[in-house]
């Protein structure tokens, strides 16, 4: 026996059968997936779940029309205030864009109602 049949005996015994290989990418594509999940899929879920929650709580606390969260909405994603809810909660950011509110609540409004009339009923109905 020589030292090139003793290490391929060698090599032989180390070389992995094809169940060994199903088994090893199988638990590796797992963990992976798993990782993936935990820290991008879930996080992203939550943070839609919260967005969806506090806009519910929004609109049912200040008796929000559907066109009134449409132009709010529209305002918020084109002047990207970030987080949304400082839109509420904030009078000085409100005052900010208010020109910019009444001209997309102009567009958005159905006929027969007043943007002015909507804006300081938005107004007064978040800040009083």
């Amino acid at each position: 026996m020589t030292h090139e049949d003793f290490f391929n005996g060698i090599i032989k015994r180390l070389t992995a059968n094809t169940a060994d290989l199903y088994i090893f990418w199988t638990i590796v594509t797992i963990c992976v997936l798993s990782l993936l999940y935990a820290y991008y899929i879930l996080p992203k879920y939550k943070e839609m779940a919260f967005k969806s929650k506090m806009n519910n709580f929004i609109s049912n606390r200040y008796n929000l029309e559907d066109y009134e969260e449409e132009a709010i909405g529209i305002l918020i994603k084109k002047k990207l205030i970030d987080p949304p809810y400082m839109f509420y909660i904030s009078q000085s950011v409100f005052e900010k864009y208010e020109t910019e509110l009444l001209t997309v609540l102009k567009e958005t409004c159905p006929s027969g109602v007043s943007a002015r009339d909507t804006l300081a009923s938005l107004k007064d109905r978040l800040y009083s």
